[in-house]
């Protein structure tokens, strides 16, 4: 935790309750007093028991604390805004936009909600995936910055603490075609991401993307693709050899366009 967060746990009860979780509420006013604090798993449909609270009614507690209106009108619907890259300065892309998703069910919905991560990347990482006149290998590692976000949605944070640290596998860029707009190629092959040793979480799987360029130039001006696999994801203090598989799927593009 930040100094200033672990100060706030460390002095409240709630940091040495026997029933918590992990996660926790704390109310500060204008001054950072902290004036109210309670367990962050809400008891949604399931009854209140230990380590959940009540929200509206904790809440209730803290806009009175607070000497705040609890009949604060409703906030109006936003539209949803994806996180997105500014306009860089170099006549490359910004960098990268990936969703993930993950954990299908027989009935095909995933039990998690989709996670967007955004990748700057500066105008020397682009070079490696110049315009290729013949078809060339890419070294996995040269996209050591993509693939640092391939986790599950809701992963614990034990496990993702500890990121990839071996990139490898077998990239191919190769070209593609043109129109009269632009020249193409396409950048395939197999992923391998694993972390210290074969006890911790690993990734295996296949990339598909393609790349566009300006009729002559060799400079990137657009990439999209799809990365697709399995999560095997080694739960810290289970017995070796427990695994679970988790299909992990990552569409990536360009940003911004």
């Amino acid at each position: 935790m930040p100094k200033e967060i672990q100060e706030i746990y460390a002095a409240s009860a709630l940091s040495t309750d026997p029933a918590r979780f992990n996660l926790f509420t704390y109310v500060l006013n204008p001054e950072g007093k902290v004036v109210h604090s309670f367990h962050g798993h809400p008891s949604g449909a399931r009854p209140v028991t230990a380590g959940r609270s009540d929200y509206p009614a904790e809440i209730a507690k803290a806009l009175t604390l607070l000497r705040l209106p609890a009949d604060k009108a409703a906030p109006q619907e936003r539209p949803v805004v994806l996180p997105d890259l500014p306009q860089g300065t170099a006549d490359v892309p910004a960098g990268v936009r990936l969703f993930l998703d993950a954990g299908k069910k027989e009935s095909g919905r995933s039990p998690f909600k989709p996670v967007v991560e955004v990748v700057a990347m500066p105008a020397e990482e682009w070079s490696a995936l110049a315009y290729p006149e013949q078809a060339r290998a890419i070294e996995v590692e040269r996209l050591r910055a993509w693939l640092l976000h391939l986790y599950p949605p809701a992963i614990r944070a034990s496990d993702q603490s500890r990121p990839f640290e071996k990139f490898t596998g077998t990239l191919t860029l190769e070209p593609a075609g043109a129109d009269k707009d632009a020249r193409y190629a396409l950048l395939r092959g197999n992923v391998v991401l694993s972390k210290k040793d074969e006890s911790q979480s690993s990734f295996e799987g296949k990339l598909e993307t393609v790349v566009r360029y300006d009729p002559t130039g060799p400079k990137v001006r657009k990439l999209c693709g799809v990365l697709e696999g399995e999560y095997l994801y080694r739960e810290p203090g289970r017995q070796p050899g427990a695994m679970q598989r988790i299909a992990l799927r990552a569409a990536i593009e360009s940003r911004p366009d």
